[in-house]
C-alpha cells in the first residue's frame, strides 16, 4: 500500500499538501527574471524552516482572497506535524534534490478561486528523512500532486493545489479517519468484491481498516487520495500476485523507487500475508 504528496501530504499532507508550498527572493525584478524551477526550489528552504507566512505571500492573488495568512500557516503547521505522527516525515529535513519544468503553460482555474490564468507545471524531486531514514521522492504534476507556477504582473506566483482542503475547517487530514469508523465497512467490502468466503482475504481486509491505510488510499468509494496514493479497490485486477504485494508492504521503495510509502513489516509475516491476499482479492466491485 501507499501512503496522500502527501508531500510528501509532501508533502507532503502533503508532503505534501504541506510541501506544496513556495515563496518569493528579495523583489520583484529579481523574482520575475527567475525560472520557475528556481522559483519553486525556494519553497524548500521555507517549509523546512516552518516559514509558512513568506509562503503565503508568495500565493497566487486569487488564493490569498479565498484564505488568511494566519489560517493557511496554521493548516500548514497542523499538516506538518500530522506528516511526522502518522507518516513518519520530518519536514525539517527537506531538501530539493532537481526542478524541472514540464510544458510550457497552461491555462485552468486557480484551485480555490474562479479566476482562469496560463499556469507553468513543475516536478520536484525532493528527500526528508521519513522514519529515520533519508528517502528520495518525487513531488510534481507527474508525480504526487500538481504544483504549479503563474506570472501575475511581472512576478513568480504559487498555485497550491490542495488550497481548497486549507479552506476547510478542519485543514484536510486534521481529522484522520480512525479504525472504528472502517471496521464496520469490512463486511461490505467482502461483498462488493466477492470474497466473503475467503477468510484469509476477510482477515486482511480487517487489517487494512485498522492499519490506517484509508488516511492515505481509497477503497470501494471511502478514504483519502493522501498524497495521490492509488485507490486499491481493483488492485487485485492487475495480477501482480501475492508475492509482489508481499515485497512491497515489506519495503515499499525496494520495490518502487521513492515511495514515500514506509514499511508494514512490523506486522509479521502472517498479517503481511493476510494482507496480501486481501488486495489480491480486490479485482473490483462484482
Amino acid at each position: 500500500m501507499w501512503l496522500r504528496r502527501p508531500l510528501v501530504t509532501l508533502l507532503l499532507l502533503g508532503v505534501c499538501s504541506t510541501v506544496g508550498l513556495t515563496a518569493s527572493l528579495a523583489s520583484p525584478t529579481r523574482r520575475a527574471g527567475q525560472t520557475p524551477e528556481r522559483f519553486m526550489a525556494q519553497l524548500i528552504g521555507w517549509v523546512a524552516h516552518d516559514q509558512y507566512g513568506r509562503v503565503y505571500d508568495d500565493l497566487h492573488p486569487a488564493q490569498q482572497a479565498a484564505i488568511s495568512r494566519a489560517h493557511y500557516s496554521k493548516c500548514s503547521r497542523t499538516l506538518a506535524m500530522l506528516n511526522r505522527q502518522y507518516f513518519g516525515f520530518d519536514i525539517s529535513t527537506l531538501r530539493l534534490v532537481r526542478a524541472t519544468t514540464l510544458s510550457s503553460p497552461a491555462t485552468g482555474i486557480v484551485p480555490g478561486t474562479h479566476v482562469v490564468a496560463p499556469a507553468t507545471p513543475v516536478r520536484l524531486d525532493i528527500s526528508m528523512l521519513v522514519r529515520g531514514k533519508r528517502t528520495t521522492l518525487p513531488y510534481g504534476v507527474d508525480g504526487n500532486a500538481e504544483d504549479w507556477v503563474v506570472l501575475v504582473g511581472g512576478r513568480w506566483r504559487y498555485e497550491a493545489v490542495n488550497l481548497p482542503k486549507y479552506v476547510h475547517p478542519h485543514c484536510g487530514m486534521e481529522r484522520p479517519i480512525l479504525a472504528n469508523a472502517v471496521l464496520p465497512r469490512v463486511s461490505g467490502w467482502a461483498r462488493d468484491e466477492g470474497f466473503s468466503n475467503n477468510a484469509t482475504a476477510v482477515a486482511g481486509a480487517r487489517l487494512f481498516a485498522v492499519s490506517g491505510c484509508v488516511n492515505c488510499h481509497q477503497y470501494d468509494g471511502f478514504g483519502e487520495r493522501w498524497l495521490a496514493a492509488p485507490d486499491l479497490t481493483a488492485e487485485g485486477a492487475t495480477r501482480r500476485g501475492v508475492p509482489f504485494q508481499l515485497a512491497h508492504l515489506k519495503c515499499p521503495p525496494c520495490v518502487r523507487p521513492g515511495s514515500p510509502m514506509p514499511s508494514f513489516g512490523g506486522l509479521g509475516d502472517a498479517n503481511l500475508h493476510k494482507l496480501a491476499v486481501f488486495l489480491e482479492a480486490s479485482k473490483g466491485r462484482r
